[in-house]
């Protein structure tokens, strides 16, 4: 409890064994009244092929933000190229999918 309060950041490392375990869920939760949502963010761990919304039953992994890598061939709304690397991804209040590069995330 004691180190989830005194971080900046709460990134819960998601494998298919952590979402399944009962204090995944816990710590995500204990993380969410500590953090609130603009510092918390799911790093889903799956095997190549499988996405990130392939886990099953874990209603929070849509819920929360997530780490995702892009590969450089997305584009945003209005075009442009999203650059290779690793972003802060989550929806905002209009349903509108928001991308940070996690670098500036991590330094907020």
């Amino acid at each position: 409890k004691q180190v989830i309060k005194s971080c900046d950041k709460f990134i819960l490392l998601a494998t298919n064994k952590a979402v399944e375990a009962p204090w995944c869920n816990w710590e995500l939760g204990f993380g969410d009244a500590h953090k609130f949502r603009d510092n918390i963010a799911i790093l889903p761990i799956k095997d190549i092929g499988e996405s990130y919304t392939d886990y099953k039953g874990h209603e929070y992994m849509q819920i929360y933000p997530i780490i995702r890598y892009y590969n450089g061939s997305e584009q945003y709304t209005d075009g442009s190229k999203v650059e290779t690397g690793y972003y802060y991804s989550y929806y905002d209040d209009d349903g509108i999918l928001r991308i940070i590069p996690l670098k500036t995330w991590l330094n907020r």
